[in-house]
């Protein structure tokens, strides 16, 4: 917009209870620096009251964004599911903001399942492409993202969608934002189990290797 913010308008829904899934848009501004959201308008949300807490994500960082511990509430007009929600939401936006406004140095690398790595300083930026193996309903989902490292930290900083299913099995993304690749290896199938209506536990081991794999190929591109 004029004042030089980025408006980003997202649309998804939260599981609230086995029969309601509830539709979720919202527009949400994010500074001019892509440092933190500076607003959050609601479009559409609950037609039952469950509504998110806006105060948990208005003026935060991604950083800080991504370090909330828990978004349980105790409002009667908020809804931890929706607040889970909104924040993966509001993560895409800063990978979208990332992926489309932020300049990166591309770095030689010749791989079969990464196809480019890029660097900005400290973060580097993998296109990866996989398949997560859903033989069990006659399906072999392609997968591709781009997924971002922070060397200096060592986690994984951005995941950005750029091929996925067209059955609904989508990434759990907010289950490997902030983690270590130790972490992440640590993780068991069952930890990882998706939620019933936003994604698949199988694209999730699926990601969970490529990110790993991002993870091995940082260590050598880093060290030239």
């Amino acid at each position: 917009n004029v004042s030089g913010e980025y408006k980003f308008t997202v649309h998804g829904e939260a599981q609230i209870t086995k029969n309601y899934s509830q539709e979720l848009k919202y527009q949400i501004r994010i500074d001019k620096t892509g440092t933190k959201v500076v607003s959050i308008t609601p479009i559409i949300q609950s037609t039952k009251g469950y509504t998110a807490e806006l105060s948990f994500f208005e003026g935060k960082t991604y950083d800080q964004i991504v370090a909330i511990e828990s978004l349980k509430t105790d409002s009667k007009t908020s809804a931890t599911k929706t607040n889970v929600k909104l924040r993966d939401m509001i993560l895409e936006c800063f990978a979208a903001y990332d992926s489309n406004f932020t300049k990166y140095t591309k770095v030689s690398y010749w791989g079969t399942e990464i196809k480019s790595v890029e660097r900005k300083g400290d973060l580097y930026r993998f296109t990866i492409e996989g398949i997560a193996d859903l033989t069990e309903f006659n399906y072999q989902q392609a997968l591709a993202y781009a997924i971002t490292i922070d060397a200096a930290s060592g986690k994984v900083k951005y995941i950005t969608t750029l091929r996925e299913s067209t059955y609904g099995y989508t990434l759990e993304k907010s289950i490997f934002v902030g983690k270590t690749s130790e972490e992440i290896s640590a993780m068991k199938e069952d930890s990882i189990a998706a939620d019933i209506t936003t994604g698949a536990t199988v694209t999730n081991v699926a990601g969970k290797n490529l990110i790993l794999k991002c993870f091995d190929v940082l260590g050598e591109v880093s060290n030239g």
